[in-house]
């Protein structure tokens, strides 16, 4: 009947230093233009930009109120979207069944209390205010940091920028860097997070706590590429061409991210209800008794090679494959590894990467989905049964 039903709109919180435009007499209103304009540029082009910062509500920027004084602007948006949005938002992921497997996967990762400590609740979220966020995050120029630049300007252009617009305190605070740690499997278990669907999303987590050796990196990064990946793999070959088991399904072993983290396996598949116990016992046997295929091997390879070859580390990446290789101690990035490795792996070198990483592991067994429609005399027969709700594994 031509009524508006309703509205929507984003809203974002901008908050500046007072001095920012200024009212000062001796400026003129040209001058103020121009500090307004620039401003308008600034909050134009940095809205919608990401931050390496991990949170995306804050830009720090510089702006030179005259020629002698440079100062912060601390331009903060309202954090994400409104607080009330955000609650529907997290109500909304609980009916998607990828944002929950999400969260399952997570839990199962590394744990409810870590579930519980990075979480933050609806009550919680209500009270947050963006100056306690900006008081956080002001707190970190106080504490011994990285700073990153990639671009033309040479060193000492950068370093004198830096004492210029990024002075800090000689005595800055020490951080010890802390990483989120894995749950390690003693022994195999089931997991089960209800959710009414037609089909089941079933995933087996495994890690033993072995940290990173680059010895591993070439067997391991060929097994995921023959064994779980893409179209020419064994999974999809075995899983979905042969045994029609799944409608999704893979299995990789997951490479540390910094010298003290772990090596961990996950298998994947989503299938329809009834066909649970066959789907599981398939992918159990192919995952204990790999299929050799000279020809998928080949392929393969060929596929690793191809990538790194035609793949570029340039701009940021550069910055990245620096970091990475400093978090695992290693003086050359990855695909280097890889690619002087790969030429001289076999088939028998191959199946002893299996043996040594994926053969015989105990596993947690997590299942979304409708308990009503699940074999439970099957996953009983797996391991203890244990059932956790949907705000277990999202912590709120």
């Amino acid at each position: 009947n031509g009524k508006i039903m309703a509205q929507s709109a984003t809203v974002y919180n901008v908050i500046i230093s007072p001095g920012t435009i200024t009212d000062n007499p001796k400026v003129d209103n040209e001058e103020r233009d121009r500090e307004v304009q620039e401003l308008a540029k600034i909050l134009s082009e940095e809205l919608g930009d990401s931050l390496e910062l991990g949170v995306n509500d804050l830009i720090d920027c510089f702006y030179e109120e005259d020629t002698k004084n440079r100062q912060w602007i601390r331009v903060a948006r309202k954090i994400e979207r409104p607080v009330i949005d955000k609650i529907k938002e997290r109500a909304d992921n609980k009916l998607n069944q990828r944002t929950c497997y999400s969260a399952l996967r997570n839990y199962i990762t590394y744990g409810p209390e870590y579930v519980k400590k990075t979480t933050l609740t609806n009550g919680q979220l209500l009270s947050l205010t963006p100056d306690q966020v900006l008081e956080a995050l002001r707190s970190l120029t106080g504490k011994k940091h990285h700073v990153l630049y990639y671009g033309p300007a040479s060193k000492a252009e950068v370093e004198t920028l830096l004492k210029e617009h990024h002075p800090v305190s000689p005595d800055l605070e020490e951080v010890v860097k802390k990483h989120p740690v894995k749950v390690v499997n003693k022994g195999s278990s089931v997991i089960i997070a209800p959710y009414k669907a037609p089909q089941f999303y079933f995933t087996q987590y495994s890690d033993r706590g072995e940290t990173f050796s680059k010895d591993d990196i070439v067997g391991i990064e060929l097994f995921n590429e023959y064994f779980g990946g893409g179209m020419n793999t064994i999974v999809f070959q075995e899983m979905r061409e042969s045994r029609a088991l799944a409608y999704s399904a893979y299995a990789y072993m997951e490479r540390p991210s910094f010298l003290d983290d772990t090596y961990s396996f996950t298998a994947f598949i989503a299938s329809q209800n009834d066909k649970l116990k066959k789907a599981v016992e398939a992918f159990d046997s192919i995952i204990n008794d790999m299929p050799e295929s000279e020809p998928n091997l080949e392929i393969a390879k060929a596929g690793i090679e191809s990538r790194i070859r035609t793949e570029r580390t340039i701009g940021y990446r550069v910055l990245g494959s620096y970091i990475t290789c400093m978090d695992l101690g290693i003086d050359s990035p990855i695909d280097k590894y890889v690619y002087e490795g790969l030429a001289d792996m076999s088939m028998e070198d191959l199946v002893a990467v299996q043996k040594k990483w994926i053969k015989g592991r105990n596993y947690t067994y997590a299942i979304l989905g409708d308990p009503a429609e699940l074999d439970q005399a099957f996953l009983r027969s797996i391991g203890p049964v244990k059932t956790v709700s949907l705000e277990d594994i999202f912590g709120y």
